[in-house]
């Protein structure tokens, strides 16, 4: 985490690299984590737990190419 944002590097398969920032907010909707428990206060991100739940997590989203900031995120539902 960094300025409110966790910072991500997403590689394709055909070797494409993206550097992207998802703000704290969407990434605790994501999680569902709830707001208004004690678990914000603290910093989330820091866990094994919820690190291991995104890295496992399929996820579609929508970005701004000029930022590199993640403006939407949702559980990806084949």
């Amino acid at each position: 985490m960094n300025d409110g944002n966790l910072k991500i590097t997403i590689s394709t398969l055909n070797n494409q690299e993206y550097n992207l920032k998802i703000p704290k907010p969407l990434l605790i909707n994501l999680l569902n984590v709830d707001k208004t428990s004690s678990i914000e206060n603290t910093d989330i991100f820091y866990y094994e737990s919820t690190l291991n739940n995104l890295l496992s997590t399929d996820v579609q989203f929508t970005y701004s190419e000029i930022t590199g900031l993640i403006t939407d995120i949702a559980t990806y539902i084949q």
